[in-house]
């Protein structure tokens, strides 16, 4: 009976040395430099891009660990630094095959890696890549006895904490996302889906989103982001981004959805002062364009803000203090709605309602996108109890009223938004100086004026009138233009 068993121990004992030397001559081998090599030259025609790794090591079981890896950008307009520095990289692999020449990657796992992606000369954001084989002269047949190439496969892929930042080819900033973790599957050089995570994201230095979520799908230079959520202004912001970095100037087009967003925290944040509005924020946003500038820009949206307040606004101080109404510059609204469109350059402003206890300020018009210059057409309404707080000499000279009984005085905006200004005080002006000198101009001119005419059109005060709005395809038709005015 002893012997059968000293006879199993023996076997056993055997087979475990026999498996530590397996394990060991398996470590030397992918560890020696031959097969580094072979693994970087694997990993780079997976990834479609130069892969560089060193200090490598293995352990039997099944892990691969490397001290630093690293991309090395290949444009010239990006310069000669690295598009990828990891500070380690593990995988885990399937013992087994490896005996046969294969070595099957289950998982990669890259650590606090840092990237910069840098467009090219024509404004496109591409990836690294591989230097074009020379063509080489034919292979001598190789004998049945010589070394099989290693074989190579990656099933998942993995990023942590990862540091990513998108520059222009003058090497401006123009996205980043800290802390980044990245899940994907079966990942190539042309393709590549899976799902990620961030902790902020900003644009041009200012942070559009935290607890950035998002699904994606990477296929020759198309990056889709589906499912976004993110955490903005205290609020959220959910939508699909698209963006083609294969094309010139790397064109997008972003569909979003605006849900409980604190409108002075959003103001703050994009660098605006505090208090000047505060409110909840809700609405749409469907905007398109690339890189190279505003003059591609389009889209459309519609904001709404919620138990709002207005203090200090540059336009509404304006229009106060020529009219002597002190609610604009502290403006209580019950209801606030902006409709717009993007095209051609401008901000289009199909319709732009304000609304107080006191009044309404409806708007319409045109910004510039370059200069933020302003051609607007604008309504003030005014309750009974408003419009008594209106000095007589403007409520005689602007003042009209409606059919419903309702007081409104119509008037043009233009400057700028840092420096608006308005055509009340040159109306208020003229007005008077015709009431007083009227009858003096008519002598002198030998014009009689005919009271029981009414005044012509051309002699009605001129107003900027809106521009026709552009045709952006597939963005609806512009609002149909507004009632026309009653004659003064």
């Amino acid at each position: 009976m002893k012997k059968p068993v000293r006879i199993l121990l023996l076997t056993l004992g055997a087979l475990v040395a026999v498996l530590l030397l397996a394990a060991v001559a398996l470590t030397f081998y992918v560890q020696s430099p031959g097969t580094q090599s072979k693994i970087e030259d694997k990993l780079s025609r997976s990834l479609g891009m130069p892969f560089k790794i060193s200090g490598l090591s293995v352990l039997p079981w099944g892990v691969l660990r490397v001290k630093s890896a690293r991309i090395p950008q290949t444009d010239a307009n990006a310069g000669s630094g690295n598009f990828l520095e990891a500070g380690s990289f593990h995988a885990r692999f399937r013992v087994l095959p490896l005996l046969a020449g294969r070595l099957e990657i289950t998982s990669v796992k890259l650590e606090e890696p840092k990237v910069k992606w840098t467009q090219d000369a024509q404004g496109k954001w591409r990836l690294p890549a591989l230097a074009k084989p020379e063509k080489a002269a034919p292979a001598k047949t190789k004998s049945a006895t010589s070394n099989p190439p290693l074989d190579f496969a990656i099933a998942r892929f993995r990023v942590e904490g990862g540091a990513f930042d998108f520059l222009d080819a003058k090497q401006q900033r123009v996205a980043s996302f800290a802390d980044l973790s990245l899940h994907a599957r079966a990942v190539t050089g042309h393709a590549a889906n899976g799902s990620a995570r961030c902790e902020s994201a900003k644009i041009q230095d200012v942070v559009l989103a935290k607890n950035f979520r998002t699904h994606f799908n990477y296929e020759t230079g198309k990056l889709t982001l589906d499912d976004l959520t993110g955490d903005v202004a205290g609020g959220r912001v959910t939508g699909v981004v698209r963006l083609d970095s294969d094309k010139p100037h790397s064109p997008f087009a972003a569909d979003l959805r605006l849900e409980n967003l604190d409108a002075n925290r959003l103001l703050v944040e994009g660098g605006g002062e505090p208090g000047q509005l505060s409110g909840t924020l809700e609405g749409t946003v469907d905007f398109y364009g690339d890189t190279h500038g505003t003059d591609t820009a389009g889209g459309s949206g519609r904001l709404v803000l919620r138990h709002g307040h207005i203090r200090g606004n540059e336009i509404l101080q304006l229009i106060g203090q020529v009219l002597q109404i002190e609610e604009l510059s502290r403006l209580d609204l019950t209801a606030g709605q902006v409709d717009f469109r993007i095209g051609d350059g401008k901000i289009w402003v199909d319709s732009l309602v304000l609304d107080s206890p006191n009044l309404q300020l409806t708007v319409h018009g045109t910004i510039r996108l370059d200069d933020q210059k302003i051609a607007a057409e604008a309504r003030l309404s005014l309750h009974e109890r408003g419009a008594r707080k209106i000095p007589d000499l403007i409520r005689k000279q602007l003042l009209r009223t409606d059919g419903a009984g309702g007081n409104y005085l119509d008037f043009a905006l233009k400057g700028s938004l840092k420096k608006p200004r308005t055509d009340l005080a040159e109306r208020i002006i003229g007005g008077k100086i015709q009431e007083q000198f009227g009858g003096l101009i008519e002598l002198l001119t030998g014009k009689k004026k005919d009271k029981e005419k009414k005044p012509k059109k051309k002699d009605q005060p001129e107003t900027p009138p809106v521009p026709p709005a552009p045709v952006l395809t597939p963005l609806p038709p512009p609002n149909p233009d507004p009632e026309p005015k009653e004659q003064p």
